[in-house]
């Protein structure tokens, strides 16, 4: 006999018939909700997940004001959670927990001396709290397991600290087109239904994150440092790496653009404290120029993004020579010699890896190259097998023919074209085979490459069973050289397939050109051949 329906006018007669309103209000609470349950079974809803969507909102704001209409208030907030934890999970529970709360802090204003009000209030707020957190995570598709316990153990700081953990926030730097959860957007909501205070979550996380937790500035040399600020390009070193990961953290955190994270950043950068270390300066002027824009920057220092930049690179520099107990301050080192502190750092520096790369990169940044200097930061790179550094270097000098006549530059290509065969042994895995072509790729940087041991490099090929691959050295043999290499070529591997590993070769970009048939090239792939 009690539904939304008819409750009203049997509170108009309840004291003619001796029923209390409650119990009517109560009856018709019990009889809507049981129908609303029977209906859910009835159409199949899938009680176990979450539904974003309501599917009864009209109802449960009528038997919120039916509820209303209860004199008693603590019943009235028995009987909002008794709604509340019948109904499936999703959003209608979310909206029943309003109400719940509602009834809650009612019976507590009418009944403020109640530790009982007080104990139901604090349930009915908890309760309110964890669905529409639940609620935010469904919404964004975070819910996972370790983000639902964090809900239900009621620890929403926890909670946003281990969202700007999320894996997503890495993977998103690696694939820019992925379709990621809006962790910011989700956080802000957390944050506001938990009556958090968003701001200071996100500067107390900046203060964890953008100091580094042990200064190691040699990861950042100047040939990694490229200015692609979007730091996806690294991102398999930052895994490795705990600082340059919450680097990443720091720059997605601040990717609203905000004005108080541009000024916080710029105090950051800024500071003349003792205590804020040239890395922190660094990392807070790398995420500046990687979140704001030009016009923002312009508007709030006065400065262009090449200014910055500039600024940018001279920090790196001081935090790198601060690792090696060289202090400068911004204006010191502006204003030095350069070629001179090339010649104070090499004196002291030249035994440590840090120091020998240093230098390379302040040659190559300030043009100090000169043949005295450039021979003996490639000795040293020898001596020490930093044959990645040594790469990259041979790779720079090679647009500076001042100094391509440096006793060392001959000897140093033959190391690096030879170093990929020194520990090889068929048969070759198809990664120490990437490695060795990717090696003598750079034969073409070589500006005297023609002065090089190709004999003994081809030698090493052939050894390796990657005959094919003396092809990239062809072009800077002789005629008599290449005849009796292809013969050798030959009698190790078939002419089938060695047009197959040719083309195969050129399918990674190397240029193979055809040519007419002759006695000394019978493959149609490569005029060296």
């Amino acid at each position: 006999e009690f539904s939304l329906l008819t409750y009203r006018s049997w509170v108009l007669i309840s004291s003619s018939l001796g029923i209390s309103v409650d119990n009517i209000c109560m009856y018709t609470v019990t009889n809507t909700i049981t129908t609303i349950i029977e209906t859910n079974k009835r159409d199949g809803l899938n009680l176990e997940q979450w539904n974003i969507t309501h599917n009864n909102k009209t109802t449960l704001e009528e038997l919120m004001t039916c509820i209303g209409e209860m004199k008693d208030p603590q019943k009235a907030t028995a009987v909002s959670s008794w709604i509340v934890n019948r109904l499936p999970r999703g959003a209608d529970k979310v909206l029943a927990s309003h109400g719940y709360l509602r009834m809650a802090d009612v019976w507590n204003q009418m009944d403020a001396s109640n530790k009982e009000s007080k104990v139901g209030l604090n349930i009915a707020q908890k309760t309110k709290d964890q669905l529409e957190t639940e609620q935010v995570l469904c919404q964004y598709n975070l819910a996972v397991k370790p983000y639902l316990d964090l809900v239900e153990q009621h620890q929403p700081l926890e909670l946003i600290c281990k969202l700007y953990e999320d894996p997503s926030i890495l993977e998103r730097n690696r694939v820019a087109a992925g379709e990621y959860a809006d962790i910011n957007q989700a956080v802000k909501e957390i944050a506001r239904i938990n009556r958090l205070n968003h701001a200071q979550l996100k500067y107390d996380l900046l203060d964890k994150w953008l100091p580094v937790s042990c200064s190691n500035p040699s990861n950042q040399t100047l040939a990694d440092f490229t200015l692609d600020l979007n730091p996806g390009s690294s991102l398999e070193s930052a895994e490795e790496d705990p600082d340059a990961v919450n680097l990443l953290r720091c720059i997605y955190l601040l990717q609203d653009g905000s004005t108080d994270g541009i000024w916080y950043l710029l105090k950051c950068a800024g500071l003349e404290d003792p205590m804020v270390s040239t890395v922190h300066k660094l990392r807070a002027l790398k995420c500046l120029l990687s979140v704001s824009d030009e016009d923002k920057v312009m508007e709030h220092t006065g400065k262009s993004f090449k200014e910055l930049t500039v600024n940018l690179k001279n920090l790196l520099f001081i935090s790198r020579m601060e690792k090696l107990n060289m202090p400068f301050n911004g204006d010191s080192f502006m204003n030095c010699n350069k070629e001179n502190l090339v010649e104070g750092i090499w004196r002291t520096c030249k035994h440590s890896t840090e120091g020998i790369i240093l230098v390379r990169d302040l040659c190559a940044e300030f043009n100090v190259w000169n043949n005295s200097t450039c021979n003996a930061i490639l000795t040293q790179m020898i001596k020490y097998a930093m044959m990645k550094e040594l790469e990259r270097t041979l790779v720079m000098i090679s647009n500076h023919p001042k100094i391509w006549n440096s006793p060392q530059l001959i000897n140093s290509w033959n190391t690096l074209l030879l170093s990929p065969f020194s520990t090889l042994l068929p048969p070759v895995s198809e990664t120490d085979e990437s490695r060795c072509r990717d090696i003598l790729s750079l034969i073409h940087h070589c500006p005297t490459a023609m002065d090089l041991d190709l004999e003994r490099i081809a030698e090493e090929c052939l050894k390796a069973d990657l005959g094919h691959l003396v092809v990239i050295l062809m072009p800077y043999l002789t005629q008599e050289r290449r005849n009796k290499i292809h013969e050798r070529v030959l009698n190790q591997i078939s002419q089938s397939e060695l047009t197959a590993k040719l083309a195969g070769l050129q399918g990674r970009g190397f240029p193979l050109l055809t040519s007419s048939n002759n006695s000394t090239n019978q493959l149609g792939t490569s005029p060296a051949l």
